[in-house]
């Protein structure tokens, strides 16, 4: 196991220091999260080569787990920030998992077991077991986090129609499915090695399963060359432009009309932006897309539909366009014919000869 384990760290750390290369303020959005995954792993693979050909501490089991845990939550976190474009931020839900897992270590610590099952092993990974009630909570539990964060991602991975719009993405999502798929067998080999006691004869067969899945797991980005020059372009490939910009769309347009807020004549993008809480740049760039204008334009465009609207319900009979354009949300006279014609072919007037 130790050079497999040389070998791993090797992989892992020339990883690290590629995507260490390729990171940009663009990119390090979604990487910063890759790389500490990367990170965590290196040192699961470092602390196990030093402590292998010794008698194990027993806290260097809680360590070992608890890293694989941060491991995972990370790796969560990148697929997370992958798909909304932008660093998905650390809350108690991510921190959770740890949480739960320091309680029982303290538990476990002042001599309360959580579960009374006993291995009948007396190795794992050929490392001696000193404390076999005391593993025995450190193995399940942290196994059991670390299936519930690879389902959790699983799901949100593939929700998300995001990656479905070119070849590229497709081959990150493959490798995404791909690496959970290793960790999960992982740990169910581990579980039924370490609990099993029915099928003593496949010990040795589960043995060298659960090492060769957690190598495989291990390296499986450096596996996979093409998602390894892919993860530090995501940036550049629109996964989620299009949907966040449609989705931000929708709620300024809606927001814009329930509450009128276009006829406000000083509203400004900024205004905006401070009583939606949205970024300024989202909102220009989603105003763009989606109307292929600008702001101004766009507002305009609903103070139009606003007049018409007016002229539609008998306005012009009793007021002046004057009193039209002031109505709608208009400066001046001059700024509403010239939209209004923009927007319909014809002046005010025209138009209100044609109903």
């Amino acid at each position: 196991m130790i050079i497999p384990t040389i070998i791993t760290i090797y992989i892992l750390f020339t990883l690290l220091i590629h995507l260490k290369l390729k990171k940009t303020n663009k990119n390090k959005y979604q990487l910063i999260y890759i790389q500490v995954h990367l990170s965590f792993i290196v040192l699961c693979a470092f602390v196990f080569m030093l402590i292998k050909s010794q008698i194990i501490p027993l806290w260097c089991f809680k360590i070992i787990a608890g890293m694989k845990i941060c491991a995972i939550t990370c790796f969560l976190l990148h697929v997370q920030s992958v798909i909304k474009g932008k660093r998905v931020k650390i809350n108690y839900l991510y921190i959770l998992p740890l949480v739960a897992f320091g309680v029982l270590c303290i538990f476990n610590y002042f001599g309360i077991h959580i579960l009374k099952l006993i291995t009948r092993h007396e190795k794992i990974y050929n490392i001696p077991i000193l404390d076999k009630a005391y593993l025995s909570d450190t193995v399940l539990f942290s196994r059991l986090i670390i299936l519930i964060l690879l389902i959790t991602t699983f799901i949100i991975a593939n929700r998300s129609k995001r990656f479905e719009k070119n070849k590229k993405k497709k081959h990150y999502l493959i490798f995404i499915n791909v690496y959970l798929f290793l960790v999960f067998v992982t740990s169910l080999t581990v579980i039924f090695y370490y609990f099993n006691s029915s099928y003593s004869e496949y010990d040795l067969l589960f043995n060298y399963l659960t090492q060769i899945f957690s190598f495989l797991s291990s390296v499986s980005l450096a596996l996979y060359p093409s998602v390894v020059i892919i993860i530090p372009t995501l940036h550049k490939m629109d996964i989620n432009k299009l949907e966040n910009s449609n989705e931000i769309f929708m709620k300024i347009n809606d927001k814009m009309i329930s509450e009128q807020l276009f006829l406000n004549k000083k509203l400004l993008t900024l205004t905006l932006c401070a009583k939606m809480d949205l970024d300024h740049k989202d909102v220009v760039s989603s105003i763009l897309d989606n109307t292929q204008g600008n702001w101004k334009t766009y507002v305009n465009s609903l103070r139009i539909d606003f007049a018409i609207n007016l002229i539609k319900k008998g306005y012009l009979k009793r007021c002046s366009i004057l009193s039209l354009a002031e109505e709608s949300g208009f400066n001046s006279h001059q700024s509403f014919f010239r939209a209004f014609r923009t927007k319909t072919g014809m002046t005010p007037n025209q138009f209100y000869k044609t109903l």
